[in-house]
């Protein structure tokens, strides 16, 4: 027999994350930002625990070197021409 992982709401979520609801709902709606597989029952949202968990994993680092490295790498195996990180950070710039 299968352990069902617990279910979080939005608001549990958010506090395992250390984040506002908001940024979640904002993430969730938008598709960019924090993105973990939500499941809907009914109206409701809900975020399994391993989910969260494989989340944070994912994005646990040692120092900040390895995200520019992480940048680096996907910029160059989408054969995209940017492989400098400073190039990339320009993109990530959000603009108003």
């Amino acid at each position: 027999m299968e352990i069902l992982d617990k279910l979080f709401t939005t608001e549990q979520a958010a506090k395992e994350l250390h984040i506002s609801p908001r940024t979640l709902n904002n993430a969730r709606s938008t598709g960019t930002g924090i993105v973990i597989p939500y499941h809907k029952i009914g109206s409701r949202v809900f975020y399994k625990q391993s989910d969260i968990k494989a989340y944070i994993d994912n994005n646990t680092f040692t120092h900040t070197g390895e995200v520019k490295g992480l940048l680096d790498t996907v910029a160059s195996s989408e054969k995209n021409t940017l492989n400098q990180t400073r190039e990339i950070k320009g993109l990530l710039d959000v603009k108003k």
